[in-house]
């Protein structure tokens, strides 16, 4: 036998010990564990307050008992559809010479009423696909369902409850604008522009 051959048997016999093999089971099970927690870590895209600043989460919890998603246009549609307050509110936001704010003369909807009923339900009950057969549907009596069954389920809400679901539909149509970037005029050139700019 070489010393080759004999360097190999060695090396294949240490590698089979059971020593080595405890040492691969125990690196292996480092890996698994690795990619467990990058997996975990890499699961949330902006955990913790990160969530609020910069993400945009799709679901609001309120009361408990109903949790409201993300507003999306679709939905101001279908609101517009059901004549809600909401959808005038939002209407306004976004007939003002400043986009997204609101119009300080503007009345704040109602969070009681038929008309805010509606809006929760859209906002809590329906998903964007079922708000979009919605507003698909031909038949006048479809929008008169979405208005009773607001009607049975938020109508019994209490004012606690119906103001904590107008407090998260609030936030919702913040989200909506708060994509909107406002622009300023450049700041003039020469000592007045170096004036209204901070130093870098």
């Amino acid at each position: 036998m070489t010393s080759e051959e004999q360097r190999i048997r060695a090396e294949a016999a240490r590698l089979t010990s059971p020593e080595a093999d405890a040492k691969a089971r125990a690196a292996a099970a480092k890996v698994v564990e690795d990619d467990v927690a990058t997996a975990e870590a890499g699961g949330e895209p902006f955990p913790g307050a990160l969530k609020e600043v910069l993400g945009r989460p799709g679901v609001v919890a309120v009361c408990g008992k109903w949790e409201m998603r993300e507003l999306y246009d679709v939905d101001v549609q279908a609101m517009t559809a059901l004549d809600t307050p909401w959808a005038k509110f939002v209407a306004d936001m976004l007939s003002s010479a400043d986009l997204g704010v609101a119009n300080p003369d503007a009345p704040i909807p109602d969070y009681r009423g038929p008309g805010a009923w509606v809006s929760y339900h859209v906002m809590c009950r329906m998903t964007p696909d079922e708000v979009f057969d919605l507003l698909d549907d031909p038949r006048p009596d479809a929008l008169v369902a979405v208005r009773k069954a607001a009607m049975r389920e938020f109508g019994r809400a209490g004012l606690v409850e119906l103001a904590a679901l107008a407090g998260a539909l609030s936030r919702q149509v913040g989200r909506y604008f708060r994509t909107q970037v406002g622009h300023e005029p450049a700041a003039p050139d020469g000592e007045e522009g170096k004036a209204a700019r901070p130093p870098s």
